[in-house]
Order: C-alpha cells, then structure tokens, then sequence
C-alpha cells in the first residue's frame, strides 16, 4: 500500500467478500516509521482499508515532495488524526508554514527573521532584538502551534475551512436567499 482500489476490489472478489468487514486484515510494518504505521493500523480498525491506502497515498505524496515531517507536524497542530482530515491537511499543506525544531517564541522569532531575505539583524545588534515580541506580532495574525518536532503557522485560511467545517455556516446563510 499504497495501492490502486482496484486491486484491494479484487483481492476482495478472490477471498469471496463483499467488502473489508468480512476480512481479517493484518498489516505488516515494511517501509514506514513506527507513527506511520500505528495510525494506519488505527484508520484501518476504525474506518476501512480503503481510507487507509488513500492516507499512504497523501503520505507518499508528501515524503516525495521532502514535506513529511511538516505533515506531522501539521496533523499535530490541527489534532484531528482520521483520513479524511490527514488528507485534506496534506492537500492544503502549502496554506502551512513549518519550523523544524522550533519549540518556543524565541526561537520562532528567529526562524522568521532567518527566513526573510528582507530582514538582516547584525552580529552586534541582535541581542537587543527582541524575537519574543516579533513572534507574536506575527501570531497575532494568524494560528500558531508548537509542536513536538517544530512550529507550525497557518495563514490566510481558518483550519475550519481547510477541513470543510463550515459548510454547516454557509448553508444557513444560503437557505435564506
């Protein structure tokens, strides 16, 4: 896995079942890291083998684009860990800034000044800096995390909208028109 759906249909057909509920399914750990494999074996009992191959295909996606530690870090910082939800993430991870290895406000100053072409604090000055207060200039404008393997910020789009959980708002406006 991943695989295509086809081929989990027919490996279905070949044992007689009409779908995954009348299969024991046991999944071998072959190639992922262990945090990998416990949430797919956790979204294979819970939901279905289906929505696990269409996670380790969001996976995959992400490992070739160099991006899977900033999915991780993004499912962290939106807390939501069933597929539907790690692949509307990874779908909108571009909407996501990540610092590795950045766990305080200190350092994610830092890490926003260092990212900026625009922005240069000299050896001399850079103790008066104050990377604390820029920091959370810039999480006053938008959502922030510290998370187990860096920061992650979310700008321009709420985490409700990338999730799709205000369709339920939308419609209400809507149904008066």
């Amino acid at each position: 896995m991943p695989t295509h759906e086809l081929a989990i249909n027919k490996a279905l057909k070949r044992l007689g079942a009409t779908n995954t509920d009348e299969c024991s399914i046991k999944l071998e750990d072959k190639e992922t890291d262990n945090l990998w494999f416990e949430r797919i074996q956790d979204i294979t009992a819970s939901e279905n083998l289906y929505a696990a191959n269409n996670v380790l295909r969001a996976v995959e996606r992400a490992e070739k684009n160099n991006e899977l530690d900033k999915l991780e870090a993004v499912i962290n910082f939106a807390d939501r860990y069933d597929s539907a939800s790690i692949i509307k993430l990874e779908d909108n991870i571009d909407n996501f800034r990540y610092f590795d290895n950045v766990y305080d406000k200190e350092g994610l100053g830092r890490a926003l000044i260092d990212e900026n072409d625009a922005y240069y604090i000299d050896e001399d000055i850079e103790e008066f800096f104050m990377f604390e207060q820029y920091a959370e200039s810039v999480m006053d404008e938008c959502d922030c995390k510290f998370c187990d393997n860096g920061a992650v910020l979310l700008e321009g789009l709420t985490l409700a909208e990338i999730l799709g959980e205000d369709n339920q708002s939308e419609e209400m406006t809507m149904g008066g028109m």
